[in-house]
């Protein structure tokens, strides 16, 4: 599951949910992002740097904190997105 996004000019932040260790998430993250630009704009080069930064967020409140810097703490708001079911969860979480 995506919880949020923040695109920028050179990088983008993400949070996932998901099985498995988050290098490898971000290793699908970057294959499917490949094949969509390279289907939507037909150039195949190099995108993507060679790791990422990756941690496990084990606790809501992490989660919580990682959607947080992703979309408040990274510029412009422009770029961002957040799940909206996401927060539906959240809300329902803290009544």
């Amino acid at each position: 599951m995506l919880h949020a996004a923040h695109v920028r000019q050179d990088h983008v932040h993400v949070v996932l949910a998901g099985e498995g260790p988050p290098e490898r998430m971000l290793g699908k993250l970057k294959a499917y992002g490949s094949r969509a630009l390279n289907r939507a704009f037909g150039l195949r080069k190099r995108r993507w740097s060679r790791h990422g930064s990756t941690r496990w967020l084990w606790a809501p409140q992490q989660v919580d904190d990682a959607v947080h810097y992703v979309v408040n703490e990274q510029g412009e708001p422009g770029g961002s997105y957040v799940n909206p079911r996401r927060w539906d969860e959240q809300i329902s979480r803290r009544r």
